[in-house]
């Protein structure tokens, strides 16, 4: 039986984002400090690439950490050029009477620090002009033998969790209503399927993900009634072949997990699975075009890098792939608070 439509929360979830990203504020500072960045940005604003050469780090890397810098209010970009604000002069410079960057490394919490150093080395270490460091996690984490039903549970009730919030208050935003069959790649719980069909009743959605995942995939579609509507199919989307009969895939927080190579393999298998007239959905928080915040996306992406090597985006960024690609009448629109839903058609 189907429960009684869905409304998004009275209360902003955006408080629990913000708590769910607060534990990187302070080992992203303490390891600016540490790395001497500050110092280095007052000796000379620097770019992107020029910053990733002094700390010997890659652009990624740079630009994550000097956006969520710039996020924090304690550098900001100019003319491509990041320099240090008020603030990082005043409290971060060794040279200050008033340096606290020794206070913030004393107490920055040690298992997110030494995370984002580890992850930091590691992928300096793994990089190299022809492949990146997530094709080795590709292998890793996308093998079923490799994925426990426990750790399965754990993972989907968690992300669950984060996201049901924001996928209720998509379906209500968007607008899907042109929608037949919709392809939800890595859907984990089905969170944002279920939301669509309790909205949309002439939807028919599958979840496509891991065999181990769609187990649990399938209590959540039959907990809120819509099993007749949705489904969970087996699919590993980057080893096996995509079904076809779909005219729309969507993929929310998924995208941020992987690298541009990735990212753009998602897409082209997206574009050939899609008939002619069909349109791909990506749901993710977008980065302003400088990738120097909003603040949530960026602390976002430091969080992306150190667990899973992805990172967010812009929509420049995301628009120059999925045109490259053949997609045409890339569009945005904002659905709840972060999150923003980017569509485009293949002719």
């Amino acid at each position: 039986m189907m429960r009684p439509l869905l409304e998004p929360p009275t209360a902003d979830p955006r408080i629990i984002w913000d708590i769910y990203f607060s534990s990187h504020i302070l080992p992203v500072v303490a390891l600016a400090d540490e790395k001497g960045v500050f110092t280095l940005l007052e000796a000379a604003p620097l770019t992107v690439k020029e910053a990733a050469a002094q700390l010997q780090v890659t652009d990624e890397w740079a630009e994550i950490i000097l956006g969520t810098l710039a996020a924090l209010q304690l550098v900001r970009l100019q003319d491509g050029r990041y320099r240090n604000a008020d603030a990082a002069r005043s409290f971060l410079l060794p040279t200050s009477p008033f340096y606290a960057g020794f206070t913030l490394r004393r107490f920055a919490p040690r298992n997110v620090w030494e995370r984002l150093k580890s992850a930091i080395g590691d992928s300096v270490a793994d990089a190299s002009p022809s492949s990146g460091p997530s094709s080795v996690y590709v292998v890793r984490e996308w093998k079923e033998d490799e994925w426990p039903l426990q750790r399965a549970e754990e993972g989907v009730r968690t992300m669950h969790g984060l996201s049901f919030a924001a996928a209720v208050a998509m379906a209500r935003n968007a607008d899907f209503s042109t929608v037949r069959r919709l392809l939800d790649v890595a859907g984990g719980s089905g969170g944002f399927s279920i939301a669509l069909a309790q909205r949309y009743p002439d939807i028919r959605c599958s979840v496509a993900e891991l065999p181990v995942v769609c187990q649990v995939t399938r209590r959540y579609i039959a907990e809120y009634g819509v099993d007749d509507r949705v489904d969970a199919r087996a699919l590993n989307m980057f080893f096996e072949t995509w079904p076809d009969g779909y005219d729309a895939v969507f993929f929310s927080c998924v995208m941020h997990d992987w690298d541009v190579e990735h990212r753009s393999e998602l897409m082209r298998r997206s574009f050939d699975a899609l008939p002619s007239g069909g349109t791909i959905y990506i749901h993710e928080m977008l980065l302003e075009d400088g990738a120097n915040g909003p603040l949530a996306p960026a602390l976002y992406g430091l969080s992306m890098r150190v667990g899973t090597l992805g990172k967010q985006f812009t929509l420049p960024e995301l628009r120059g792939v999925l045109e490259s690609l053949g997609f045409k009448d890339v569009a945005v629109q904002n659905t709840t608070h972060y999150f923003s839903l980017v569509s485009a058609r293949k002719p």
